[in-house]
């Protein structure tokens, strides 16, 4: 199978969503943008975008008997889990090329990290989600808690929004350290994810 099929077949995209998505969120961190926002509305369309798309894409592969028959293939869970997730991080940041572009030129391009590192972590953490989940009612549940938490906890001021992402991507102006401890929760949640899915 080539990469172009299984993009289509794990992250389901086509060309005229990719093109909606891509005009929706510039229009909406376009409009962020002039009251200085921009950053927030492309981490909450990251969250939102990275976490419910590969949560119900992983129930529904499983309500189709797909799910079932690449599990008892040879290939590791792992090494299945991990591909479906880069091919969702790619379906998640396709279309907001021109956001993300908006935000490098507003903000600065060291932007580019906590996109990156807030893409991963989203999309880790609906993977997760969508593994968890045995039904389509059990997956909008988990991807609504998940995304609504990962939302809440960049917004309130704790320890704990330092090491988001989505943190640095609503600051004016972060630190250097700020960009390079954006990057443990996703590292962190890639290995729990292998972790979780070859225990399984």
């Amino acid at each position: 199978m080539t990469a172009g099929m299984k993009f289509n077949a794990l992250a389901g995209q086509s060309a005229i969503w990719i093109t909606a998505k891509a005009a929706v969120s510039l229009s909406v961190v376009g409009l962020a943008g002039l009251v200085s926002r921009g950053g927030l509305a492309l981490a909450v369309i990251i969250v939102f975008m990275g976490v419910t798309g590969p949560t119900i894409r992983l129930v529904t592969m499983k309500m189709g008997g797909i799910y079932d028959r690449i599990l008892v293939s040879p290939a590791s869970k792992p090494g299945f889990f991990l591909e479906f997730a880069g091919y969702w991080a790619v379906a998640v940041l396709l279309p907001l090329v021109p956001a993300i572009v908006a935000v490098a030129i507003l903000a600065g391009p060291a932007m580019i990290i906590p996109v990156l590192a807030g893409t991963v972590l989203a999309v880790t953490s609906g993977t997760m989600a969508g593994f968890m989940s045995r039904g389509l009612s059990d997956a909008h549940l988990a991807a609504l808690l998940v995304a609504g938490l990962l939302i809440a906890l960049s917004l309130v001021r704790t320890p704990v929004a330092r090491l988001l992402p989505y943190s640095v991507l609503a600051a004016a102006t972060p630190p250097p350290a700020a960009l390079a401890i954006s990057a443990i929760l996703p590292v962190a949640s890639i290995a729990l994810l292998c972790v979780a899915v070859s225990r399984s």
